[in-house]
């Protein structure tokens, strides 16, 4: 008498992990591609700061609040792909 194994869980497993990996791998891509761009406005920020006038120096400083709130947002989502990626 022969025991046929269904084997197809196997295989679904081993598709589900490694979409999760290319789930993971692409959300630490586009934390890192966002950083820079978010970087570039802290910057501009920072020069047109020495000459701006009080009005403009408020703004300013929502503007690099909001930029480093989206950056730890960003650090964030990057550092739980790293988790689930075992690179933390």
């Amino acid at each position: 008498m022969a025991i046929v194994s269904d084997v197809s869980w196997l295989y679904k497993y081993k598709k589900e992990k490694q979409l999760g990996k290319f789930k993971t791998e692409y959300f630490a891509s586009i934390a890192h591609d966002l950083r820079t761009p978010i970087h570039t406005l802290m910057r501009i920020n920072s020069i047109f700061e020495a000459s701006a006038n009080l009005q403009e120096k408020q703004l300013l400083k929502v503007s690099d609040s909001s930029c480093k709130l989206l950056l730890a947002t960003i650090d964030d989502v990057f550092d739980l792909s790293k988790i689930e990626l075992n690179q933390f």
